[in-house]
């Protein structure tokens, strides 16, 4: 039986074992493309600049559209990488 991960857990929990806040927003979409549903994806963060706990730098990432949820969550996440 194999298991799998989410993408967006294993980026919280990636982020979360690196002492980096939570993830702020996420937002999925549905778009229709001549009829065809296609899925987007977006990631919001920060994390903190290296040395420096108090400067903290924004992470914003779309991913590309995709037949599936799952294909455009591990898109977004592999960009935000």
């Amino acid at each position: 039986m194999s298991q799998t991960i989410k993408p967006i857990k294993w980026l919280e929990a990636a982020l979360w074992l690196l002492r980096v806040c939570d993830i702020f927003e996420m937002t999925s979409e549905v778009v229709n493309d001549e009829g065809s549903e296609l899925w987007m994806y977006s990631l919001t963060f920060d994390i903190p600049i290296r040395y420096n706990n108090e400067v903290r730098q924004d992470i914003v990432q779309t991913g590309r559209q995709s037949l599936t949820k799952i294909g455009a969550q591990i898109d977004a996440v592999q960009l935000s990488l």
